[in-house]
């Protein structure tokens, strides 16, 4: 998230993130099929969150989110997708503490 921005028409950040930050890394996952899939930064070197959403721009709707876990700043999330769902996938820095940027991804996503 160095170089990451915040823009404008970002969503308001959901109410289990208190104070994140305004760099945002995005991705976007749309299943083929219902499963159970979970998201983490433990390889993130910097303080971190994950929100995750459904919806269209500008009318997106929180899924999960989480800031620090396991005791540590880097975060993870654990939810059910829906085929055919386009969930969008909000990695960002909080409260100014930003660096290099690594997320997993369980099972993996082709």
């Amino acid at each position: 998230t160095r170089s990451a921005t915040q823009n404008n028409d970002d969503p308001q950040i959901p109410a289990c993130l208190m104070n994140a930050g305004k760099a945002t890394v995005w991705y976007k996952y749309t299943p083929s099929t219902d499963s159970a899939i979970s998201l983490d930064t433990k390889g993130a070197d910097y303080d971190t969150f994950i929100a995750v959403w459904a919806g269209t721009r500008n009318l997106l709707i929180p899924v999960a989110c989480n800031d620090d876990t396991g005791g540590t700043y880097q975060s993870a999330v654990a939810f059910q997708v829906q085929a055919g769902v386009t969930y969008y996938i909000e990695v960002g820095e909080w409260d100014g503490y930003y660096g290099a940027s690594a997320m997993s991804v369980k099972p993996p996503v082709r």
